[in-house]
């Protein structure tokens, strides 16, 4: 199930690089996941303005790799919506008790939550990311 959530910590934190550029035909280019190495990279992501779908995984979680291709995927349909991977084994995160673990960002607000390798789930966090 997917949690939305109304409330949380606001904040007007720094926006982050990684939106895609349209390309000089017009068209936007591909959408990839931005692939975060820091707590102060994945901090930003979620105080920036633009919406953030966030995977959180490890290396070592079997359903984290079964839907990493059909996330990835995802992002390159979303082209207009924000998406990174975290992984909890390199980069500290106190609010993610299962994997995987999608989150939707805005603002510095979680908007949203999908645990498990749903992608049916993950995508409507993505739609929400539109609105």
């Amino acid at each position: 199930m997917i949690d939305a959530i109304g409330a949380g910590a606001g904040g007007d934190g720094p926006g982050v690089g990684g939106a895609k550029p349209a390309s000089p035909g017009g068209g936007a280019a591909e959408n990839k996941p931005i692939h975060v190495e820091t707590e102060e990279q994945l901090e930003a992501l979620k105080r920036g303005p633009q919406p953030c779908v966030i995977d959180f995984f490890a290396d070592w979680c079997g359903p984290c790799r079964a839907i990493a291709g059909r996330y990835e995927r995802l992002a390159a349909e979303f082209a207009d919506v924000l998406f990174a991977k975290v992984n909890i084994e390199t980069v500290q995160v106190a609010d993610v008790t299962a994997l995987p673990t999608f989150q939707l960002w805005r603002a510095g607000v979680r908007i949203g939550e999908s645990v498990g390798a749903d992608i049916a789930k993950v995508r409507s966090l993505a739609a929400m990311a539109r609105s």
